[in-house]
């Protein structure tokens, strides 16, 4: 079964792209490029601290 990166199934979604993504978070391009792509994933505290400037 192919791993299912729910992060790019909810931007493409709404329509958005891995750039507004950072441009919303303040992520370097490189960091978002691979949570879109599976390479890497936030950690707990990341997404914590983003929730929290939103």
């Amino acid at each position: 079964m192919k791993d299912l990166n729910r992060l790019k199934v909810v931007l493409a979604e709404q329509k958005k792209t891995g750039k507004w993504l950072y441009e919303q978070l303040g992520k370097d391009t490189s960091t978002v490029s691979k949570w879109c792509s599976n390479k890497m994933q936030p950690s707990f505290r990341d997404i914590n601290e983003d929730c929290k400037d939103t």
